[in-house]
């Protein structure tokens, strides 16, 4: 349908490649809608891609250039900052990229000063961080020595429950033992008292 519609091959395809694309999109089918709705997703997905991976590489090459086995310390920060300098020597001396070309300006001065004063500002920052991780690794250190010393307590004092109702059901068998004993040794005397009482009954009579 793009090849074969009449507008879009009267549109100047001289002009900028968004531009181009901008006017297709605005292109409306009789019912008032846009005439292509599919296509403004396929061509804003594939203008952003590069033509060639030549930036990339000479991304990486500046980035091998920086980060040398001498320098692997060296945190994100620190390198963006390398970089960030690197592009603005090459902006203002595009063509030798040396620094000394740079012309010295209120602007960069303060520009300096305000570098300056911001890693200062993140040295304090990462300061206050690492205290407030130490902080807190030792506060987290101290509430598991005190859950551990609880627990401890906790389990002696469960084991110290457990002797002492042992110990009670030991005592409460032996009182059951002694009641028991108590209980035939009163049977047994009451026997005999009823058989001694039966005795001196027929001794009375055989008298009488």
């Amino acid at each position: 349908m793009l090849q074969a519609d009449q507008e879009v091959s009267e549109l100047d395809t001289n002009q900028q490649i968004d531009h181009y694309w901008n006017a297709v999109f605005l292109l409306k089918s009789i019912d008032g809608i846009s005439r292509y709705q599919s296509l403004p997703l396929v061509i804003k997905s594939g203008l952003p891609l590069a033509q060639t991976n030549a930036e990339c590489e000479r991304i990486l090459s500046i980035n091998a250039i920086v980060v040398t086995s001498k320098r692997s310390a060296l945190g994100e920060v620190t390198i963006t900052g390398l970089r960030t300098v690197k592009e603005a020597v090459r902006f203002y001396d595009p063509v030798n990229g040396q620094p000394e070309n740079i012309a010295i300006a209120k602007e960069l001065k303060r520009s300096v000063r305000s570098a300056h004063t911001a890693y200062q500002a993140r040295l304090k920052a990462e300061k206050l961080e690492v205290e407030r991780k130490r902080e807190e690794a030792e506060q987290k250190k101290q509430e598991a020595e005190r859950a551990k010393k609880t627990k401890e307590e906790m389990d002696k004092s469960r084991q110290s429950l457990q002797e002492s109702e042992d110990t009670l059901m030991q005592e409460e068998e032996v009182v059951k033992a002694e009641l028991k004993a108590a209980h035939e040794l009163l049977g047994d005397a009451t026997a005999k008292l009823h058989d001694a009482l039966s005795a001196t009954a027929l001794n009375k009579q055989s008298v009488m």
